[in-house]
């Protein structure tokens, strides 16, 4: 764990490139350069509940599909993670070209062609970490995302 210079507490660093990376801590940052990320953001457009919030240090502004490759980065091999990541695919229909070049350079690319195979599908995925369709579809469902 690192002392974050923005809060003056502990943040868990998650992944970097350059001057970018990406953090998660308990509590809330307000910087002009620190935006939310991850399930963070996602919890903006689908209702989560979480329990950290993630967070991405750039002077851009974020595109959807980093948002969704910051959530895999985070927890690659969580089932819960996993299918909040595939609710934001669905519901934003990010754009899977770009998708998959973000993944690569945070090194989860396997985990985002494990999420656009499964939604191509709907067949059980082979990867042990990857959520049932069954359940996503139930969840699609529940949070009313088509």
């Amino acid at each position: 764990m690192a002392r974050c210079s923005f809060c003056n507490t502990g943040a868990s660093f998650i992944a970097s490139k350059g001057f970018e990376f990406l953090f998660s801590l308990e509590g809330e940052i307000v910087h002009e350069n620190v935006k939310t990320t991850g399930l963070t953001s996602i919890s903006e457009e689908i209702p989560l509940m979480l329990s950290e919030n993630y967070y991405f240090y750039s002077s851009r502004t974020l595109t959807r599909e980093e948002i969704a490759a910051h959530a895999i980065a985070a927890d690659p091999h969580g089932r819960r993670n996993l299918t909040y990541v595939i609710l934001y695919v669905v519901k934003t229909g990010l754009d899977t070209a770009l998708f998959l070049r973000i993944a690569k350079r945070y090194r989860v690319e396997d985990t985002a062609v494990s999420i656009l195979k499964l939604l191509n599908t709907w067949e059980r995925p082979d990867e042990p970490y990857m959520p049932d369709p069954a359940y996503v579809k139930e969840k699609l469902k529940e949070y009313k995302i088509q």
